[in-house]
């Protein structure tokens, strides 16, 4: 993925791209399926983007489950509250064989000493990625409020019909991630879910999803 190409580098032209590569100290590292990526290099903390594949974040519990907070595909940001310290139980992990370019965290904040416009850019950028990932979280809250789980698989399911702009959608993870995602039983998920295509509220095709219009609307 080229990096003009991202929300990162969005409105920042491929030279002074070359240009921030020295001031950011960009380094590109290749993570295989399953391995953990440190954000942290002894005192230095970085951001990541994947340039390639999906990266997850989960937090372990006590009782040896993991709660995953967000799967991030290309293009994707993450690390940044990490960096502040904020958070040191979450764990970063490729969920596909990876790749992701690493920014330092202390230059990107930094005020660029030639005050350049496309350091400015950058910053400007990650402050909307930042906001936009707020109003993702509100969105999860919400889902996750819900008491039943046929409530929080529908509330997820019309957020990602949203984003797509159609009722049909491709999941971003597999079931049994998706029971993880939203903190239920993964048995018990199945069977929401049976109960669910029995009832003619989704259809369902391996990731692929679509939520069915309610009865009295056919």
């Amino acid at each position: 993925m080229r990096l003009a190409e991202t929300e990162l580098f969005r409105d920042i032209a491929p030279e002074n791209i070359e240009k921030l590569s020295a001031c950011l100290q960009l380094r590109e590292r290749s993570f295989a399926q399953q391995q953990r990526i440190s954000l942290r290099e002894g005192e230095t903390a970085s951001i990541g983007l994947v340039l390639e594949g999906t990266v997850v974040l989960s937090r372990p519990e006590y009782d040896g489950r993991n709660t995953i907070l967000e799967y991030l595909g290309e293009g994707s940001v993450f690390g940044e509250t990490l960096a502040f310290g904020a958070h040191a139980n979450i764990v970063a992990c490729a969920e596909t064989a990876a790749r992701v370019l690493f920014l330092d965290f202390g230059h990107l904040t930094k005020r660029c000493p030639n005050a350049c416009r496309h350091h400015s850019a950058l910053v400007e950028n990650m402050l909307r990625i930042v906001a936009e990932k707020a109003n993702q979280l509100g969105s999860r809250v919400e889902v996750l409020a819900s008491r039943s789980i046929r409530e929080k698989l529908l509330r997820y399911f019309h957020v990602l019909a949203a984003e797509a702009g159609c009722c049909t959608f491709e999941l971003p993870f597999s079931m049994s991630s998706l029971a993880d995602y939203l903190s239920t039983d993964r048995s018990a998920m199945t069977r929401e879910l049976g109960k669910m295509k029995k009832d003619g509220v989704v259809k369902i095709e391996r990731r692929k999803i679509t939520l069915l219009p309610e009865k009295n609307d056919r």
